[in-house]
């Protein structure tokens, strides 16, 4: 994923649900919190939205459901249950540059959730490029009122 383009549609759905967090319309639901909150936070969520049984293995029938050419896409659902060590495995799979870029773009956001936006120290020059690449990028595409495509039919991610 270009990380540009994951700032851009990141902080339009941002504005997007900000007019319904203060109504009963909406419940955020944070990774780290199913992972310590587990059951209270599931029967909560599934409280919100009105459910009142759910199949416990839920995600294998979702895997199953997966069509067979496409599984492979798809293994970490393969077994149930959510992965602390996935947690913070972004860090470990993006590059420096993007890492520090979406530290930079989305820092009041991440702050605001809890998330640490402590510079990266010690990028090579390439990294160093690539973030102020990204930041050029994204600046232009911001003041050009760039929005990313979307997949509902008005192309938006919300009316009005």
């Amino acid at each position: 994923t270009d990380p540009v383009d994951f700032v851009l549609r990141y902080r339009r759905m941002e504005a997007c649900i900000a007019p319904h967090k203060r109504g009963n319309y909406l419940r955020v639901v944070r990774y780290e919190s199913l992972l310590d909150r587990g059951e209270p936070e599931m029967s909560e969520l599934l409280d919100f939205l009105g459910v009142d049984d759910i199949s416990k293995d839920l995600s294998r029938q979702y895997y199953d459901a997966i069509p067979n050419a496409q599984k492979h896409l798809h293994e970490n659902v393969k077994s149930a249950g959510l992965k602390r060590e996935r947690l913070d495995a972004w860090k470990d799979e993006l590059e420096p540059g993007n890492i520090a870029f979406i530290r930079f773009a989305l820092r009041k956001s991440m702050t605001q959730n809890g998330y640490g936006v402590e510079r990266i120290r010690g990028m090579s020059p390439r990294e160093t490029r690539r973030m102020a690449l990204n930041l050029l990028r994204y600046f232009h595409a911001r003041l050009r009122g760039y929005e990313p495509r979307y997949f509902d039919t008005d192309q938006r991610p919300c009316a009005g």
